[in-house]
């Protein structure tokens, strides 16, 4: 494994996308991969008891950050669900942060999650290696050594944390939907309805939603 990361360098940035949905999540379900030069995306669908099932689907996208202009392109292609986007330096997220001020489109990225995983750091290394995990060229989840699994820990409480503080943020800014009564005539239409009066970046907590109904 140690010896395929050596000698593919160029795969690095799609391993750490893989390793970083299999930190999160035990048991990943992957919807759509993209690896293209200028786009570098995993789509996968999330557990129903995960921070991220905030939309019917429980789709989840993670992202490869890359030149401003074109990682926005990229964004607008993806709706509906929240987006971990992945910066490989605190320049490239200043420069980001940058674009959107002077184009006046931060507004447009309200379900963007940013993260920077620099190159070279434990957490790097980390999750291009944990992207073999239970693959055919890889390792199985039975055979991640104990200090492998307090590092796996020690990496996601940093990303649930980040995960958690984006929640926060979007319900004080009133994107997060909380209805209160569920057993109206007629409310499913108008959870659907919802989110187009007050624009596509909506957030629906679906799964409140949900357990109110039942």
């Amino acid at each position: 494994m140690l010896r395929k990361i050596d000698e593919t360098p160029a795969d690095n940035q799609a391993r750490l996308l893989l390793g970083i949905a299999k930190l999160l999540n035990e048991k990943i379900d992957i919807i759509e991969k993209r690896m293209e030069a200028n786009r570098k995306q995993i789509i996968l669908r999330v557990d129903e008891r995960d921070l991220l099932n905030i939309n019917p689907e429980r789709k989840v996208a993670i992202l490869k950050a890359g030149d401003p202009r074109q990682t926005l392109e990229n964004l607008r292609e993806i709706k509906g669900m929240p987006i971990i986007l992945v910066f490989e330096s605190l320049g490239a997220q200043d420069a980001w942060e940058k674009h959107l001020e002077e184009t006046r489109q931060k507004p447009l990225v309200v379900s963007v999650i940013p993260r920077v995983v620099q190159p070279d750091t434990r957490e790097y290394e980390f999750c291009v290696r944990y992207s073999f995990r239970d693959e055919p060229d890889g390792f199985k989840s039975t055979d991640v050594s104990s200090q492998g699994k307090q590092e796996r820990e020690e990496f996601k409480s940093y990303w649930e944390e980040d995960i958690q503080r984006w929640i926060t943020k979007l319900d004080q800014q009133g994107y997060i939907f909380r209805p209160f009564i569920a057993s109206v005539a007629g409310f499913s239409k108008f959870l659907k309805a919802y989110p187009l009066l007050v624009g596509e970046n909506l957030v629906t907590n679906y799964r409140l939603y949900q357990k109110v109904k039942r």
